[in-house]
């Protein structure tokens, strides 16, 4: 059994959170040995970072040790196992793909997430090959040529034939099966290209059948999307892939001696697909595009086929942050400064909506002001993440009636918060808006709200105030009540300065001790983090399944939130918190945070 996220290391790390939130080695992956017999946890394996992903996902600087951008890729980027996904054991070794995360910055294509594919020994319960083994299925791929290159983003499933020394990799965003063999020892690879000189034996199977393969595919409709399961059959001749938003099984042959004439030979569907032109097939697109590392074709060679416009030669995509729309709970290091992923499934309030030409209507549909310091008012916004942090074409190609140039280079005709709107502008990155505000479903509750302590809990949180910013249906004051763009006195620092609050969760001093993480990544200088006007209130929904929890990660569990007397007195509401989800009746709506704590110090 697998816990799907990364955790902090156990005894031995002593830094404080301020200090390993952020960090390339500042969380391991567990996995949990359960005896089948007894059904008791017999063991946890650790799954140590990997000190080294691969010479050429260097980066230009280390925001966590004060390096600035220099323009010189000569730092070392480590990562930690996460997104742990499934596992396989074949022989005495379980393999563990998942998705391993370089948070430090500055951010850069291909350093902040790794496919990765973990080994444990079954019989000693501890990594086979050693602590930090873990195998980045990405190495070797920047070595392929264009037109062959495709980063093996999100491997999701694993399957292994008990005939051979071989197995195939589900990779859900680039909708793929990667073939994996192991030596004698059992040590897994994808047959990389040592050089640019060395030809590729990556063996990699698209999951389209002989008439789709034919076809001509620039907007990537065509064939069997999101692979997150497989199956091979007792004679090791088929592998069947349940491809999870093309609701279909593909079978693909696998026979014979020679992996280069592996093929899908067919798909069946499993579930019908949503009415063309409906609501639900907009959510159904928007679900493809933020689960894909390709999208649509673009012009610049790291768009074109087999890659596409969503990240650089396939690399990165939204689920990468936000596993089914929620988070990954990791600390990043933004150019804001350090930032806790947030879940999806709190930007808009649910059931409320307002779908028009396939896309939420503001402030209708009452969405949150986005990012914790509010520094985007759209979902749409965020293809400058496309262009910049994934390194992707970007999706609008045109704005105001001009074309919009490609990649990072477009960045200045696509502003976040001023002076126009990015919704409108792409039907594709419409579509990714609406798959959040409708298509995204909050995790439960483990507690009852009508127990004992719930009750308690619940009027104490209201007789301390703190509905004043956790108040309305999405729980929180932080709903947009304009139509973007923001007049230009509603921004300061490229913030919308009225949905900010400042409740003692951000201390400048820490920026002056020189090893905390509340610095800006991408700067060409140390420049601390962006908090001293306060933060985005962030919604209490589900909170109880995202720790840790502040911009920065600072604050292990819901009760050392509670500690900081500012914020809260001190153990005042705490199991109210970890009872909210949808089904928790809310507080009444608020008015935006700086009619309650004042937007400036």
């Amino acid at each position: 059994m697998t816990q799907l996220l990364s955790e902090r290391p156990g005894p031995g790390d002593n830094r404080p959170l301020t200090q390993s939130e952020g960090a390339d080695n500042g969380r391991v992956g567990r996995v949990t040995v359960i005896d089948a017999r007894t059904n008791d946890v017999v063991a946890t394996v650790i799954l140590n970072p990997l000190a080294n992903v691969g010479d050429a996902f260097r980066s230009a600087g280390n925001t966590l040790a004060r390096e600035p951008l220099t323009g010189v890729f000569d730092n070392v980027v480590g990562a930690f196992p996460n997104l742990l996904e499934a596992i396989t054991i074949s022989g005495n070794i379980a393999y563990v793909p998942g998705t391993c995360s370089s948070p430090n910055g500055p951010f850069r294509f291909n350093v902040n997430v790794q496919s990765c594919l973990s080994a444990i020994d079954t019989v000693q319960d501890v990594e086979a090959f050693g602590p930090g083994t873990t195998l980045n299925m990405n190495v070797g791929v920047n070595f392929e040529p264009v037109g062959t290159k495709l980063f093996n983003t999100n491997p999701f499933a694993l399957a292994f034939k008990r005939t051979a020394p071989e197995g195939f990799v589900a990779v859900a965003a680039t909708d793929r099966l990667l073939r994996v063999t192991l030596d004698a020892a059992g040590r897994p690879t994808i047959n990389p290209p040592a050089n640019a000189a060395d030809p590729s034996k990556i063996i990699r199977i698209q999951l389209k059948d002989p008439t789709e393969i034919l076809q001509d595919d620039p907007e990537d409709v065509i064939g069997g999307k999101n692979p997150r399961g497989i199956v091979l059959n007792s004679k090791d001749t088929r592998t069947y892939v349940m491809d999870f938003v093309s609701r279909d099984v593909a079978v693909v042959d696998i026979s014979g001696d020679d992996p280069t004439q592996y093929k899908t030979i067919a798909r069946i569907q499993s579930a019908a697909l949503p009415s063309a032109g409906s609501v639900d097939a907009i959510v159904q697109r928007g679900k493809q595009l933020f689960n894909s590392a390709i999208g649509p074709e673009g012009a610049a060679a790291n768009s074109t086929r087999p890659a596409g416009r969503m990240s650089d030669f396939g690399w990165g995509t939204c689920y990468s942050c936000h596993v089914n729309g929620l988070t990954d709970s990791v600390t990043w290091m933004f150019a804001d400064g350090p930032r806790q992923a947030i879940s999806m499934e709190k930007t808009f309030t649910f059931g409320d909506a307002v779908i028009e030409n396939g896309a939420p209507v503001l402030p209708d549909s009452h969405q949150r002001a986005l990012n914790w310091s509010a520094v985007r008012d759209e979902v749409q916004d965020f293809t400058r993440n496309i262009r910049a942090v994934s390194g992707g074409g970007g999706l609008i190609r045109a704005a105001l009636g001009n074309p919009v140039l490609e990649g990072a280079a477009g960045l200045a005709q696509l502003p976040d918060l001023r002076p126009t709107a990015n919704t409108g502008l792409n039907g594709d990155l419409d579509a990714i808006a609406t798959y959040l505000a409708l298509g995204v479903r909050a995790p439960i509750s483990p507690l009852s709200s009508n127990s004992r302590s719930v009750k308690k809990g619940r009027n104490r949180f209201e007789n301390a105030g703190c509905q004043n910013c956790h108040g309305g249906k999405n729980w929180t004051a932080s709903i947009l009540d304009y139509t973007p763009p923001p007049g230009a006195a509603e921004i300061v620092d490229a913030q919308l300065i009225r949905f900010l609050c400042r409740v003692g969760t951000f201390d400048p001093n820490l920026f002056a001790d020189g090893v905390s993480n509340e610095i800006r990544a991408n700067n060409a200088a140390n420049v601390q983090a962006r908090g001293i006007l306060g933060f985005s209130v962030p919604s209490l929904i589900s909170v109880f399944a995202s720790a840790p929890y502040l911009h920065s990660g600072a604050a292990p569990t819901l009760d050392a939130v509670l500690e900081n007397v500012t914020h809260r007195s001190a153990g005042s509401g705490g199991v109210v918190l970890k009872s909210i989800d949808r089904d928790t009746k809310p507080f009444p709506q608020v008015s935006p945070p700086a009619t309650v704590c004042g937007p400036t110090p």
